[in-house]
């Protein structure tokens, strides 16, 4: 009947949605030239805020579950619904972990830990989002070939101790020893492992090994050139 098109609409256009990671806000999918949009956020009405409550709960799928929480929660501020997409999203990051293949684990981590941060830096769901992350970090300790652990230590790296920012460093160097050598023609990699190294000295004041990092930076660049 109606009601469950309308049921079957909401929850496949809240779905549809997008979420811009630089606004932290879902956005219509699709704007086209006329001013026409695909479904957008403000679409929703309180009733059907309930429609997705009920639908959440029944759900299996992480991704599902973490979009519809997140979308629940930007509505509502249901603390109940930020927990449930923090968890989601993590369970998202285990499922799609991949260093070869990064940005959707990346994404997920990151919609978990713009929610965790909101809910406040020292609750216990801000920790165990932290707590993820370097966990992959560990796991992962300087080997993925592309851009996942530069892009997670960069996520966190306003919110770690000084302890942890020195993990991070060893992680870092480890990539700088086989990202800034000759013989990788990826230059976007080579840039991006200098500024997340330059980023961590900079934190850990360590005046010295910035100037060597930055030295083989350059050097870097003198053997593409050759």
């Amino acid at each position: 009947d109606s009601y469950d098109a309308h049921i079957l609409k909401t929850v496949g256009g809240v779905l549809s949605m997008s979420y811009n990671s630089d606004k932290q806000e879902f956005l219509p999918l699709v704007v086209w030239h006329d001013g026409q949009r695909s479904f957008s956020i403000v679409d929703i009405k309180q009733e059907d805020i309930e429609i997705l409550e009920k639908t959440v709960d029944i759900v299996g799928a992480s991704w599902i579950r973490a979009q519809l929480s997140h979308v629940i929660w930007c509505l509502s501020n249901n603390y109940r619904f930020a927990q449930q997409a923090v968890d989601s999203y993590l369970a998202l990051f285990d499922e799609t972990f991949d260093p070869s293949h990064w940005v959707d684990c990346y994404d997920a981590v990151r919609c978990a830990y713009h929610i965790a941060s909101s809910l406040g830096k020292t609750a216990d769901t801000f920790k165990r989002t932290l707590d993820a992350v370097n966990q992959k970090l560990e796991f992962m300790n300087g080997t993925d070939p592309l851009f996942l652990s530069l892009s997670l230590i960069k996520l966190v790296i306003k919110d770690v101790p000084s302890t942890q920012a020195e993990k991070h460093l060893q992680i870092v160097t480890k990539l700088a020893e086989k990202n800034l050598v000759a013989d990788n023609p990826n230059t976007s990699l080579a840039d991006e492992t200098y500024t997340v190294q330059e980023l961590l000295l900079r934190r850990l004041n360590k005046a010295d090994d910035r100037k060597v990092a930055k030295g083989r930076y350059a050097l870097y660049y003198e053997k593409q050139a050759e």
